[in-house]
């Protein structure tokens, strides 16, 4: 009885303080860049373009260890810290924080030292060395120098030298309890090599030997990256990309370096080949080899590419480029900051369309609750940006903090915060803000806040499609499907790229258009209940390009074949360009039918042949071995033309068909059967022989294979060099021991993993794959095809 009761009296306490709470009105919108993050410029350039001060909040700059060393006395580094404490209160001067990079290496007329007095001075490609180890006892040196093809002379540390190896762990410890909690710094990279970006290399190639002499051991670089992951306890520090590359760095190889908490810095971003599906793709490649959930705890950051003038200068282009916009782009790598100082030097770097750019990348937060009591404040805030905020931030109510940081809470995600310890009149609004010790004196972080003190939800919608790829002058219709917990919605408003376009006041509420451009078009809907309430939805991209004369739905729909009239499983198609694949039984997308199945020939127009496979009830692979019955469905698709198809084999030197389906009529699906047996590979090609207006027409499809082994398929073990070992068809091989092989999307998105020897794509949709393997004796990143 007397635990009862008890009980009974927590729970009417707690229902008195809950009902004590009541909601707080609070409007706020995010008119400023929010600070440690966005667009980020040169100290010279923003200096003398003060108009832009508030389109920015970061400025980076490279810093000299000789710059700041003295000399050494005992055990102990000498410094002047003088000219760095210039440079950090220029900065702070224009109300932005820094990002610093220390460096050794600096290639040609650029790299050239002056005015600094513990350096080697007016030297191309001098090292950022300090004097007292050039010039005293300790055995450094001669350094290495080359000319450097594209950049000039250039000088490398001498990696061999003790000293040189304890002064660059020692610097950073010295450093670290300096700077470490100072608010003019926001964030810190680290590295070997040219600008400190792990690669020494150029197209005249290295010398035998260098790992070790010019460039840090692997033993070395493992020692210091623990020893600077120990030094900074409050500033995010990173390193480039580019030392996912192991010939240079062992962090991909070693899972004691992968678990350090580092961000990245990627100095080409945006390039024309960045990603996996731009082309070579070795920039997103080094990404989820350093790991695809890194960002939920380290920044990422980098540089715009100067691989062509035209990157830095039009990477702002609201319409993208290379196919890509920064907005998706910052999104996809969750960037938080990019310098883009030649960005001035184009068209797009207004004052505006820089802050808008800034207010993409990182975080961004609202406040979605704020209650209070006499004494105590509950706020919940959301991150609707593309990154959390890497440093300790407080929700703050009339100057108390919160207990709970802001810290690493993830985009689209909320976190509650309570502040006790207040005094709150009945009717007082108490001021609120977002504070952190890594601000500048004065700064808040900025909010948006649409709270009418009800304590009412905001409604919500999100937005489909008929389609989301159509040819143009093809009807879509878009469907938003809205709610609110507040009474009815009053209207749903369409906007196309940004325009509003329809207005719709019942359900359901859709907006139909035609799309008749090539391009992407840009849709967003903005829901308003009864309370005026509203809430816009994300973006639905349709796409409209070219493609078939015929839909793929339509295909589908009408996929029979012309003698049995069996209908392919509509469910399990794929749209792969000109191929249509029923299951998972082939792997089609290696032989890029797409490319070539659309000819022109004579008077007629166009012809194409199209593909689908069909599951025969046995386990046909592009991998078949001895005794096999290939099937497939096939169609001509011309203008009303009859015709034939001739499938051919290696095995004769394809001399004579093997088999050869006539069509009646096109757009009839056929049932193509073809027996194969063999005690060699063979490949099938597949001959289109139709004759039209008296032409023969005749094409080799020889992107379109069956292998055939006589063997059954056997994972490779080969210790000595362990890689990704072959793809056959939908199946990877691996070889070695121990290992452990991640697959992850394009997307950057992890999708499978794997320690066996063999893995099958064919459960996965079709597309391009990366897959890191990392094993007892080495690990590799390879790109497959799905």
């Amino acid at each position: 009885m007397k635990k009862l009761l008890l009980t009974s009296l927590f729970i009417a306490s707690a229902f008195l303080v809950n009902a004590q709470m009541r909601n707080v009105k609070l409007q706020s919108e995010i008119t400023t860049l929010e600070p440690m993050k966005g667009i980020v410029f040169w100290p010279d350039l923003i200096s003398d373009h003060p108009e832009l001060n508030g389109s920015i909040s970061l400025e980076f700059s490279y810093c000299l260890p000789c710059k700041v060393v003295t000399g050494k006395v005992g055990d102990k580094l000498q410094y002047d810290w003088s000219s760095f404490e210039t440079f950090l209160d220029d900065v702070a001067s224009r109300g932005h924080q820094a990002i610093v990079r220390f460096r050794y290496e600096y290639p040609g007329n650029d790299g050239k030292i002056t005015g600094a007095p513990y350096c080697t001075c007016n030297q191309a490609g001098a090292t950022a060395v300090p004097l007292y180890i050039k010039n005293g006892s300790y055995g450094y040196g001669p350094e290495y120098y080359k000319t450097v093809k594209g950049d000039g002379l250039t000088y490398y540390a001498d990696w061999t030298n003790d000293e040189l190896k304890w002064f660059t762990k020692q610097f950073y410890t010295d450093f670290a309890a300096k700077y470490d909690n100072d608010p003019r710094i926001a964030f810190v990279q680290v590295g070997f090599g040219h600008w400190s970006e792990y690669h020494i290399y150029d197209d005249n190639g290295l010398p035998s030997g260098w790992k070790g002499k010019y460039f840090p051991s692997d033993a070395y670089q493992t020692e210091f990256l623990k020893h600077v992951a120990n030094q900074f306890k409050n500033t995010p520090w990173s390193v480039s990309i580019d030392a996912a590359d192991d010939s240079y760095c062992p962090i991909t190889t070693d899972e004691s370096l992968m678990a350090l908490n580092f961000g990245l810095f990627d100095d080409s971003f945006m390039h024309s080949e960045h990603d996996l599906a731009q082309g070579d793709g070795w920039n997103e490649t080094e990404w989820i080899a350093m790991g695809t959930d890194r960002w939920e705890s380290a920044p990422g950051g980098g540089e715009i590419s100067y691989y062509t003038d035209d990157d830095q200068h039009n990477f702002l282009n609201p319409d993208g480029m290379y196919g890509v916009t920064w907005e998706q782009a910052a999104k996809k790598y969750h960037m938080t900051y990019v310098i883009g100082n030649n960005a001035l030097e184009g068209s797009y770097a207004s004052a505006a369309r820089l802050k808008q750019a800034g207010n993409h990348a990182g975080y961004s937060f609202q406040i979605t609750k704020y209650q209070v009591s006499s004494t105590d404040a509950v706020v919940t805030v959301k991150n609707n940006g593309v990154a959390p905020i890497y440093h300790d931030a407080y929700v703050t109510v009339k100057g108390v903090r919160s207990t709970t940081s802001l810290k690493g809470l993830i985009p689209d995600e909320s976190r509650e915060c309570t502040v006790t310890g207040l005094t709150i009149g009945s009717n007082e609004a108490p001021t609120l803000t977002i504070t952190s010790d890594k601000l500048l004196a004065g700064v808040t972080i900025p909010y948006a806040a649409n709270l009418d003190g009800t304590g009412l939800s905001a409604p919500t919608i999100s937005l489909s499609a008929s389609s989301v790829t159509v040819k143009p002058n093809t009807e879509v219709t878009v469907t938003a499907t809205a709610s609110s917990e507040n009474g009815a919605v009053t209207s749903v408003k369409f906007k196309k790229n940004g325009t509003e376009v329809a207005a719709v006041t019942s359900a359901p509420y859709t907006y139909t258009f035609t799309p008749t451009e090539v391009g992407t078009y840009k849709i967003t809907a903005i829901v308003t209940d009864e309370a005026t309430l509203q809430t816009e939805s994300s973006v639905l991209a349709i796409e409209c390009k070219e493609g078939p004369a015929e839909d793929f739905e339509t295909l589908e729909s009408n996929a029979v074949t012309g003698s049995t009239g069996e209908k392919l499983n509509t469910g399990n198609f794929r749209d792969l360009g000109d191929i249509l694949i029923e299951g998972n039984i082939w792997n089609l997308t290696q032989t890029r039918l797409g490319d070539g199945a659309s000819y022109n020939h004579t008077e007629s127009g166009s012809k194409s042949l199209r593909i689908g496979a069909k599951n025969t009830g046995i386990a046909i692979t592009p991998l078949l071995k001895g005794k096999q019955t290939v099937t497939f469905y096939a169609r001509l698709y011309n203008t009303n033309k009859a015709g034939s198809l001739s499938v051919y084999s290696s095995a004769d030197n394809y001399t004579s068909p093997v088999k050869t389906q006539s069509f009646s009529a096109s757009h009839d699906w056929a049932l193509i059967t073809v027996e194969l047996n063999s005690s060699s590979d063979v490949k099938l090609k597949i001959v289109n022989t139709t004759t039209s207006s008296g032409t023969d027409y005749s094409v080799l499809l020889d992107d379109f294979s069956f292998a055939l082994s006589t063997g059954a398929a056997t994972a490779v073990n080969d210790n000595a060099n362990v890689k990704l070992i072959e793809q056959r068809g939908s199946k990877l091989y691996f070889g070695g021991e121990n290992f452990e092989v991640v697959i992850y999307s394009a997307a950057t998105q992890k999708v499978a993993s794997t320690s066996e020897n063999v893995f099958d794509l064919a459960a996965l949709p079709a597309g391009v794959y990366v897959v890191r393997y990392v094993g007892d004796n080495g690990s590799a990143v390879q790109k497959v095809v799905r």
